[in-house]
């Protein structure tokens, strides 16, 4: 009896050792997950701080109306799509905004990137209109976007479309941002998500490891990116994360 009092007594400290061990795995994870969101909420802010918005309006402001004293009209449109872009750009501040703005974010830099590269590429956007009052983390898809036209569409050095989809499914939001570019194969697929992971060396990746670290940190570690992509045909980004209708995150979601 003795001998068996001793076993019991031995599992349950080893229960009881067990137990403290994953209490003590799991603060270890949620600091992790905390440092990292105050990483990049830092990061972004320092971003933001680069910009002097009312230097910028005032700036664009006075250029536009030298413009319309020229009669300049593709001037004027330049001008007003990019103001409209940093105003949404920097949203006051708020780390969130609505998808009808985050698109609208969009069309008036495809609209600038439009006057520049000319015929060089036209573009779509299909977005379940249900999802408009629903809040992202903002400059979410203009990078995706840009990442197509330069990397993709650009070098293939004919006229080229973007589709930008989006959908819910679930509890869950997902977009698409689709083009006909130059794609990549296995290699440079692989190459592409290893970067997602960590800090990438070549600039061009650095973009979408942002937004992969953004969603991961903001969303949960099931949320991120998906890309597919066929060599000669184009590729597909796709944006997964949680729907929501406030313009902040709780804690207790991270």
């Amino acid at each position: 009896m003795i001998a068996e009092s001793s076993n019991i007594s031995e599992v349950v400290n080893l229960k009881r050792t067990f137990n403290n061990l994953i209490k003590e795995i799991k603060k270890l994870q949620d600091k992790a997950i905390n440092d990292e969101k105050e990483k990049r909420h830092y990061e972004f802010k320092v971003l933001q701080s680069q910009i002097n918005p009312h230097f910028l309006y005032n700036t664009l402001d006075a250029i536009h109306w030298k413009a319309f004293e020229h009669d300049d009209e593709e001037m004027i449109q330049i001008i007003d799509s990019l103001s409209n872009f940093y105003r949404l750009s920097l949203s006051n501040g708020a780390e969130f905004i609505t998808i009808a703005d985050e698109i609208k974010h969009i069309n008036y830099y495809l609209d600038i990137q439009k006057i520049r590269f000319k015929d060089l590429f036209t573009w779509s956007i299909d977005i379940d209109p249900q999802l408009n009052d629903h809040y992202v983390i903002k400059l979410l898809l203009q990078p995706i976007v840009e990442n197509a036209l330069i990397h993709g569409i650009k070098p293939k050095l004919i006229p080229g479309h973007i589709a930008i989809q989006g959908h819910m499914e679930e509890d869950d939001i997902i977009f698409e941002v689709i083009d006909d570019g130059v794609g990549m194969d296995q290699e440079e697929l692989s190459a592409l998500y290893e970067s997602l992971e960590q800090t990438p060396s070549k600039k061009e990746s650095f973009g979408l490891f942002n937004i992969h670290q953004r969603l991961k940190v903001t969303y949960g570690s099931e949320y991120g990116l998906r890309i597919e992509s066929v060599k000669g045909k184009g590729t597909k980004v796709i944006l997964i994360l949680k729907t929501r209708r406030e313009d902040h995150v709780e804690s207790d979601d991270m």
